[in-house]
């Protein structure tokens, strides 16, 4: 990283010591991306000072690096600064040809990254899109549970009165399975679960009043005084 900073500054020879710091390091623990990219890095600062000879010698040591571990970001490096170098030197064959595979090797890169990024998202949103779904259902599920459960609540309150009830057509009195005539309230009530409140319609609390007024007894003029 010190290296990149004096790069930056284009203090390069300063650049070029931390980076050959940081080759003996990497060989020192056998990371081989670690040294090709070192190599890239010293290639680079040494065509920059005009060495073109030893950053021939890093860059193709970089290049076999990086195609022995199939590190093709570094691959392609590789090739963009052996094409600088060539157009440096004055091979504009070599640079061409450098380049070339520096842009064909990009492109596959970026062809790959760009189709795993769409599988990634594809994937992404199916997952997603499942979950909302799995959410969805559940919910419906536990809507259906309850509405089932109240429903069988209410039904469980139910008791249906069917077939054919005898009745007086007078009175209104039903007569039961045993033959005895019960008021048509206390049958309901037995074979339901319905309740009766007692009250009386307007009619007949119209009817009882004048009834009552009728049955009151005359008082004569003898019983007056």
């Amino acid at each position: 990283d010190i290296g990149d900073v004096y790069k930056e500054m284009e203090e390069f020879t300063e650049s070029l010591h931390y980076f050959e710091k940081s080759l003996t390091i990497s060989e020192a623990i056998s990371d081989d991306v670690d040294i090709c990219n070192n190599c890239n890095n010293i290639g680079h600062i040494l065509t920059i000072l005009g060495e073109n000879e030893r950053a021939l010698e890093y860059l193709n040591r970089g290049l076999e690096i990086s195609i022995k571990t199939g590190t093709r970001i570094l691959e392609s490096d590789s090739y963009k600064e052996l094409s600088t170098l060539h157009k440096a030197a004055g091979d504009y064959e070599s640079a061409f040809l450098y380049y070339k595979r520096y842009s064909i090797l990009t492109l596959e890169i970026f062809s790959e990254e760009s189709a795993n990024n769409i599988n990634k998202l594809q994937i992404s949103y199916e997952t997603e899109k499942k979950e909302q779904e799995n959410e969805i259902y559940k919910l419906k599920n536990i809507e259906l549970t309850e509405a089932n459960q109240k429903l069988e609540t209410a039904l469980s309150e139910v008791v249906e009165l069917s077939g054919l009830l005898p009745i007086c057509s007078s009175c209104k009195n039903i007569r039961d399975d045993s033959g005895y005539c019960v008021q048509i309230d206390k049958y309901i009530s037995e074979h339901s679960n319905a309740q009766f409140s007692q009250g009386m319609c307007p009619e007949c609390v119209k009817m009882f009043r004048n009834t009552d007024q009728n049955s009151k007894p005359e008082i004569s003029e003898k019983q007056s005084t």
